[in-house]
């Protein structure tokens, strides 16, 4: 089974050209960060107060999963007997991840699962980057179809908790329209947004996908600050 994480990347990364889709290509970092703390929170891992949106990480919790237990392992060192807010944490676990290509593991296990592969592209004819287009795109096509079935039901079932946090993911990552047709996507955001407020999960996807969102604007502003400043100062 795939966690949050591989799946986001999974739908987040064009088939055909195995770049990261341009509209997530500023969030997908915080996207990986929501979807790493939500998997642990599922697995007991992390505890969540909607509350006051902290986040307590348990000193003794150890998740079975390597990936997300390195991302564990660093928020245990982060936040020792702390409670931090769920968007510091967010916005420090994305510059982390972006920072350290934390993704580049989880983007691994892909193709030694035969779902993706690497390959060099050149840029500017001098430089060359990694690509991860897809060799085995019916895996994709089966969550894509797994989640437009729970969003376009008629019927306002409660989803599985992993169905409905994938889709709060995409949708903050701004990559959930692909999921569906124009006129389909009308239908599919008012069931989303009604989801939200209804599901027992509700709560929780909701806070984090305001945090990442919070998190990729204060990312974007500190860049054109510094970024103006560097231009002033040269």
């Amino acid at each position: 089974m795939l966690t949050l994480a591989e799946k986001l990347l999974l739908i987040a990364l064009d088939d055909q050209t195995g770049k990261i889709n341009m509209n997530a290509s500023q969030s997908i970092h915080y996207g990986l960060a929501g979807a790493i703390l939500m998997e642990l929170t599922m697995q007991r891992c992390l505890d969540y107060n909607e509350k006051d949106k902290t986040i307590h990480i348990p000193q003794n919790a150890n998740c079975k999963d390597e990936l997300l237990n390195d991302s564990l392992l660093y928020l245990k060192d982060k936040y020792h007997g702390k409670t931090p807010k769920l968007q510091r944490v967010v916005q420090t676990l994305g510059f982390h991840i972006n920072w350290h290509k934390k993704h580049i593991p989880f983007i691994e296990r892909l193709i030694e699962k035969g779902i993706l592969t690497k390959d060099e592209q050149k840029v500017l004819f001098l430089f060359t980057r990694n690509v991860y287009p897809s060799t085995q795109s019916g895996r994709e096509d089966s969550i894509r179809e797994k989640l437009r079935k729970a969003v376009l039901s008629n019927e306002d079932q409660e989803m599985e908790e992993q169905i409905f946090s994938l889709i709060g993911l995409l949708k903050a990552c701004q990559i959930d329209k692909q999921l569906f047709s124009k006129d389909e996507y009308k239908l599919a955001k008012e069931k989303i947004n009604r989801l939200m407020k209804k599901s027992p999960h509700g709560k929780a996807v909701s806070d984090t996908m305001q945090a990442m969102q919070a998190a990729v604007i204060t990312s974007v502003t500190t860049t054109a600050v510094v970024a103006a400043s560097s231009s002033a100062s040269s």
